[in-house]
């Protein structure tokens, strides 16, 4: 499913069912949530299951006098004011430990937190990476019969659209249009160590070459091909540097 039908079906299915995204690393699964929240002029919180604890989800715990009982105090995103709306978005889930993918399946799969229900107006948005080379927690069927699952599959036309109106260089736009296998990472297996390319990591290029001003001052320096090898590789390196050199 590319971006537009991504963003088409986070904007328009109910909110009581909660959706996957599935995809390889770095195409965009946090940005077209996050787009499809924007657009809506809703709420969107970002939470990095890899980078949690139990306690993060749960909240820390307290002593109500008033009830006489422990309870645990709500995180930060957790939405108090029941006629809101946003997005939940769960990035990350098959990295979680499993203490935290009990803790956050409550909010998936129930829409609930320790007897907490989530108010109408809130979706909740996991994102996977989906393939065997990524070392992730595998998810079994009778878990992944609880979301909408999509297979994000972004066209580079689209993410091109995205580079042009966010300010990435010709010289990237052009090369990639040019060469459109080298957006994304290889299909198959990826060797472990090795640096390959994905649409993030081609932004994070860019702002690189720009930073050191390499565009206009290093066509011919060897640091031009050593910024591009840190990002995207060896490989890609030597062919950017020599469009560049060529076209610009």
């Amino acid at each position: 499913m590319n971006a537009n039908q991504t963003k088409d079906i986070l904007k328009s299915l109910p909110n009581e069912s909660s959706i996957m995204l599935r995809a390889k690393h770095g195409v965009g699964k946090s940005s077209v949530v996050k787009q499809a929240a924007q657009e809506l002029g809703i709420e969107f919180f970002d939470i990095r299951l890899s980078q949690c604890e139990v306690g993060d989800l749960k909240g820390l715990p307290f002593l109500d006098t008033e009830e006489k009982r422990t309870d645990f105090a709500k995180p930060y995103w957790w939405p108090r004011d029941p006629n809101s709306s946003g997005i939940l978005f769960f990035d990350e889930l098959n990295r979680a430990s499993k203490d935290v993918l009990q803790a956050v399946f409550e909010i998936c799969l129930d829409r609930r937190l320790d007897g907490e229900t989530l108010p109408a107006g809130w979706r909740v948005v996991t994102a996977v990476n989906a393939d065997d080379e990524y070392d992730v927690v595998e998810l079994d069927p009778a878990l992944l019969d609880r979301w909408f699952i999509i297979d994000f599959d972004p066209s580079h036309k689209e993410w091109l659209s995205w580079a042009t109106a966010n300010d990435v260089s010709d010289e990237v736009t052009e090369f990639v249009r040019a060469n459109p296998n080298v957006l994304d990472p290889p299909v198959g297996n990826l060797e472990a160590g090795r640096v390959y390319p994905s649409r993030r990591s081609w932004v994070a290029c860019d702002k690189s070459l720009k930073a050191l001003n390499l565009y206009a001052q290093g066509r011919n320096d060897g640091t031009l091909v050593q910024v591009v090898k840190g990002w995207l590789g060896s490989e890609i390196a030597a062919m950017f540097q020599k469009n560049v050199q060529n076209e610009f």
